[in-house]
């Protein structure tokens, strides 16, 4: 993922240090079976439902945070599919996601906008 460092109007990044890096990490953790060290950044890993709110889990999400505390591109939706902006917190390595007009979400997606 380089949703981070890279440019939404170009998909060629610039910043093309960073990216290799990460996918040299993600060859020596997976390809070549090297340990101790984060090859990854959060993984979906599944989600449940409490109450009017999604617990959205994830694997390698230790230090789970966002810039300025702010979550923004989630959206969820109820069983008619009707996708509604989400308020996102963060809980330990979870992200909690709620709208006041999805009382019973089923569903949930990120980054789902065009860039």
């Amino acid at each position: 993922v380089t949703m981070d460092i890279g440019d939404p109007n170009d998909i060629h990044p610039g910043n093309k240090r960073d990216v290799g890096e990460r996918l040299a990490l993600w060859a020596l953790a997976k390809t070549y079976g090297q340990e101790g060290f984060q090859y990854s950044g959060p993984l979906y890993a599944g989600f449940d439902r409490e109450g009017f709110q999604l617990r959205i889990r994830f694997d390698h999400a230790e230090g789970l945070s966002a810039r300025g505390g702010v979550f923004a591109g989630f959206e969820i939706a109820g069983e008619d599919r009707v996708w509604q902006a989400a308020e996102a917190s963060i809980e330990g390595g979870f992200v909690l996601l709620s709208a006041p007009g999805v009382p019973e979400p089923v569903a949930a997606r990120y980054g789902w906008d065009d860039d």
